[in-house]
C-alpha cells in the first residue's frame, strides 16, 4: 500500500511538471472567484486597500486523522491597517466544526501588523472539547517488541498498548504583542493560558485483578498533578525576525521568533516551568516569472529549563498554533519534554494563472524525555508526502489545500487545510 502511495505522489509531481512547461510570459493570476463568479470579481480591485476586509469562507466537510469525518464551516480574513507600501497584510483564521469522534472544536487565530508595522499581534484562542488517544513520552515504533522498553512507560503487565483513548476538554488563551524596534526585528510578549479538564482515561483501571496504569496517569501521580484537571498558565517574553512578503503564503523572506516561557504559580499553575521557544521559517522563490514557485523550510524548537509541565500540555507534533506540524501522523503521536522539529516544502503552481498547484514535503521529528529515558536523535520520526492547493483568494494567496503523508511506523493520513500549512 505505502509503495502505491509514494508512487502516486512521484506520478502526480510529474504529470504537474509536464502540463506546467516552460513560462515565457506572466500570466494573469486567477481563483475560485474568476471560475464561478466572472462578473462579480472582474468589479472587484486588484490592489488591496486599507480598511476592508478580505474574505474566504469554506464550508468544512473533510478528514482529518486527530478528528475523523469533519463538519463545520472555516473562514480565512485578510486586511489592512495602514498603506499597502508600509504595512503587512493581517490575516485571521477561524473554524467551528464537529466530527465522528464527538469532537466540538472552536478555533481563532490572528496575526496583525498595525500602521506602519509598527506593533505585531498574535492571538490563538481554542475551546475544545476533546477526544485523542496518547502514546506514551519520546518516539518509538509499535508494538513494544520493536523498540526500547525504557522509551515508553509500560503498564504492570509490560504491555505498550498503540494508543490510549483520552477524553477531555481544552481552553487555551495565548495573546502576545511585540513593538518594533529596528526594521524588521520586534521585542515583546504576552500571557499564555491553558486548562485542561474534565480528563478522563479510558483504559486507566486502578481496581483488581486488571489493574491498568496509563501513561498519561503515571506520569501526573509521579510529578504530582491532578490527572483530572491541571492549568499552565504563564508569561511569555519573545523576538521575531519578519521580512515574509505575506504571512498566510509566503513567496520570499524570513521569519524567527524566539521566547522563553515561564510558567508561574502565582498565575494558577500547577508547578512552575521555564521553556525556550524556537521558530524558524525560511522562504525562496525559484522562478520570478512564476511567482508560487517556492522551496520553504520550517525549523520547530520546544525545550524545558527548568520545572515540571503537566503531560497534555508537553510539546507535541500537531499542537503548534496552527495544527500543522506531523504530516504524516495523528496529532499528539509523539509527546515529550523537549521538541526539535523540521520540515521542507517544495511548492508548484501547475497552471500558469496560478488556481492550481502541487506541493511536496518531507519532514523529521526527534524528541528528549528525562522521565522516558530518550535523549535527541535516539530515535526520529520522519514523514513525506504531496498535496494539492487550489486559489481560494488570489489577492490574499489564500489556498484551499489537501495532502496526502506517510509517516514513520506505517502511519498514513490526510489532511484538509484553509491556507499554507507554514
Amino acid at each position: 500500500m505505502y509503495r502505491k502511495i509514494s508512487f502516486l505522489i512521484l506520478f502526480v509531481f510529474i504529470v504537474g511538471f509536464s502540463v506546467s512547461g516552460q513560462d515565457s510570459i506572466v500570466t494573469k493570476q486567477k481563483d475560485l472567484f474568476d471560475i464561478f463568479w466572472p462578473k462579480k470579481q472582474t468589479l472587484q480591485n486588484e490592489t488591496y486597500e486599507k480598511g476592508k476586509w478580505y474574505p474566504s469562507f469554506l464550508p468544512v466537510l473533510g478528514y482529518a486523522p486527530a478528528y475523523g469525518f469533519v463538519a463545520g464551516a472555516g473562514a480565512s480574513l485578510s486586511t489592512l491597517y495602514g498603506d499597502h507600501s508600509n504595512t503587512s497584510v493581517s490575516t485571521y483564521l477561524a473554524n467551528v466544526n464537529v466530527t465522528t469522534k464527538e469532537q466540538v472544536l472552536i478555533n481563532l487565530r490572528s496575526y496583525i501588523y498595525t500602521n506602519e508595522n509598527k506593533w505585531i499581534f498574535q492571538g490563538d484562542l481554542r475551546v475544545l472539547i476533546f477526544t485523542q488517544p496518547t502514546y506514551g513520552l519520546g518516539i518509538y515504533s509499535v508494538p513494544a517488541t520493536e523498540k526500547k522498553a525504557n522509551y515508553i512507560l509500560l503498564n504492570d503487565k509490560g504491555e505498550n498498548p498503540e494508543g490510549q483513548p483520552m477524553l477531555f476538554n481544552y481552553i487555551r488563551f495565548y495573546e502576545n504583542g511585540f513593538r518594533r524596534i529596528s526594521n524588521h526585528l520586534y521585542l515583546g510578549g504576552g500571557a499564555l493560558l491553558e486548562w485542561h479538564t474534565s480528563i478522563k482515561d479510558t483504559k486507566l483501571n486502578l481496581e483488581e485483578p486488571d489493574i491498568y496504569y496509563t501513561d498519561h496517569y503515571r506520569y501526573s501521580t509521579q510529578k504530582g498533578f491532578n490527572p483530572k484537571e491541571y492549568f499552565t498558565n504563564g508569561l511569555n517574553l519573545s523576538a521575531i525576525f519578519d521580512t515574509r512578503d505575506n504571512a498566510a503564503n509566503a513567496y520570499k523572506g524570513n521569519f524567527m521568533q524566539l521566547g522563553i516561557r515561564q510558567n508561574l504559580k502565582l498565575f494558577g499553575s500547577e508547578a512552575s516551568s521555564t521553556q525556550i521557544n524556537y521558530e524558524y521559517r525560511k522562504y525562496f522563490s525559484l522562478n520570478q516569472k512564476r511567482k508560487g514557485q517556492v522551496l520553504a523550510f520550517w525549523v520547530l524548537g520546544q525545550f524545558l529549563v527548568d520545572g515540571k509541565i503537566p503531560y497534555l500540555a508537553l510539546p507535541s507534533i500537531g499542537w503548534d498554533t496552527y495544527n500543522r506540524s506531523g504530516r504524516g501522523f495523528v496529532q499528539g503521536r509523539f509527546r515529550a519534554e523537549n521538541l526539535l522539529y523540521g520540515e521542507t516544502e517544495y511548492r508548484h503552481p501547475v497552471t500558469r494563472n496560478g488556481l492550481i498547484g502541487l506541493v511536496g514535503f518531507f519532514n523529521a521529528t526527534t524528541m528528549a524525555s528525562e522521565f522516558a529515558g530518550q535523549k535527541f536523535l535516539d530515535a526520529t520520526a520522519f514523514g513525506y508526502g504531496a498535496g494539492l492547493r487550489v486559489k481560494m483568494t488570489k489577492l490574499t494567496r489564500t489556498n484551499v489545500g489537501m495532502d496526502v503523508a506517510n509517516g514513520s511506523y506505517r502511519n498514513f493520513a490526510i489532511y484538509f487545510n484553509l491556507q499554507e500549512t507554514f
